[in-house]
């Protein structure tokens, strides 16, 4: 599969001059990373509740085994598989896709979050 960016990121709740591609800078406040900070190993993540499977919802690909997830108080954690980097979240999460944007725009060098 080859995948194209559009010309601007096309998500809700994006900024709508967020480009649809670029580099991330340095990111010296952690945001890009799932790691946990205190986390043993690098499969030790906190990542958006949206993530995690529940009624009606698949949750992250390959991730569907109730005890690979922890819930917190407002933090939600999953012990990530080994099989690779790059899983899939089916179900078109509201607070998934917010904070995939907040993401994107926050971390591309010259816009504003």
């Amino acid at each position: 599969t080859i995948y194209t960016a559009a010309g601007k990121l096309q998500l809700p709740g994006a900024p709508a001059d967020t480009p649809g591609a670029g580099l991330f800078g340095r990111d010296p406040d952690r945001a890009l990373q799932l790691t946990a900070p205190d986390a043993r190993t690098r499969s030790e993540w906190i990542v958006p509740d949206a993530f995690r499977p529940r009624a009606g919802h698949k949750g992250l690909s390959y991730h569907r085994d109730e005890k690979r997830w922890n819930q917190t108080g407002a933090e939600t954690r999953l012990r990530a598989v080994a099989r690779g980097q790059e899983f899939v979240l089916d179900d078109a999460e509201p607070e998934a896709v917010a904070w995939a944007a907040h993401l994107w725009a926050a971390t591309l060098p010259g816009l504003d979050a």
